[in-house]
């Protein structure tokens, strides 16, 4: 009996992938496109069918991890008392989050930007290949001023806004503040995943969420760079929001080092959201 109970997990496991197969097409497709393009040397580009369109991806890696968190996970997933939900989605990437967006509410309005000037040109490309109407596109970094900042492309869904002045692999590009933004319009849900400049952007932003049902945030903590996570917390909080948080990079034993991932010491999924009580959930 011990025995059968050391050998639970390894049943269940492989017991809950046929049952995810059978029943969930979006686990079918990720599962084929790992089995596919797992092996595929990283910062390759691939035309490949998703959804029954041509789609323009840089990189297999990035595509598989991004389409298993945004399709089969749903972690940009909400609900709205309109039909035709306003959507921010900054750090739109090449356009998955967009698709999703559509696919959960088809007559929304995005408002989409992206600050890599060569992974906008694939954004607008497969925006086209999917005919998508109302989709705004802005090739522009959001940060927590409008001008220009210093940015450094990775090629894939990695490039960032580096602070300092240029050096090797920076380039300037156009910025704007995301305070701005949020003081033209009202947004239904807001997406920020802006590889590190999160915590400047919203800084100045308190009480522009007021219209907003759910703020997600993929925060990056960089080891040798202010964390600022509890200010970002306290702000929300203060708004009326309650948190939630997923793991993207943590370790066991923080205790007994860090080894920095992409200069990174902590990656977290942060949801901001409305508590019964109050409006929206």
């Amino acid at each position: 009996m011990r025995g059968a109970g050391l050998l639970k997990p390894l049943m269940y496991e492989p017991i809950r992938h046929l049952i995810r197969l059978a029943g969930d097409r979006s686990y079918r497709r990720f599962c084929w496109y790992n089995s596919r393009y797992g092996w595929t040397p990283r910062y390759s580009a691939r035309i490949i069918n998703l959804h029954g369109n041509e789609f323009i991806a840089p990189d297999m890696a990035s595509f598989i991890s991004s389409y298993q968190s945004i399709f089969v996970e749903e972690i940009y997933a909400f609900r709205c008392g309109t039909p035709a939900p306003l959507i921010l989605d900054c750090g739109a990437n090449i356009g998955l989050s967009c698709i999703y967006f559509k696919q959960l509410f088809p007559d929304c309005r995005i408002i989409a930007y992206e600050a890599d000037s060569l992974i906008f040109d694939l954004l607008r490309q497969n925006m086209a290949n999917f005919d998508m109407e109302g989709v705004d596109l802005l090739n522009r970094a959001i940060t927590g001023h409008s001008g220009t900042v210093s940015f450094r492309s990775d090629g894939a869904d990695g490039g960032c806004v580096a602070p300092g002045d240029l050096g090797a692999g920076l380039q300037q590009i156009p910025s704007v503040s995301l305070k701005e933004i949020l003081a033209e319009r009202c947004f239904d849900f807001v997406k920020l995943d802006i590889e590190g400049a999160e915590a400047e952007a919203l800084v100045d932003c308190t009480g522009l969420f007021n219209s907003a049902v759910g703020v997600f945030v993929e925060f990056h903590s960089f080891a040798e760079r202010p964390q600022a996570l509890g200010l970002l917390l306290d702000m929300f909080e203060r708004n009326g929001f309650r948190i939630h948080a997923h793991p993207e990079y943590t370790v066991k034993s923080p205790f007994l080092g860090i080894a920095p991932d992409g200069g990174m010491d902590m990656r977290l999924n942060l949801f901001f959201y409305r508590s019964a009580g109050g409006t929206g959930w």
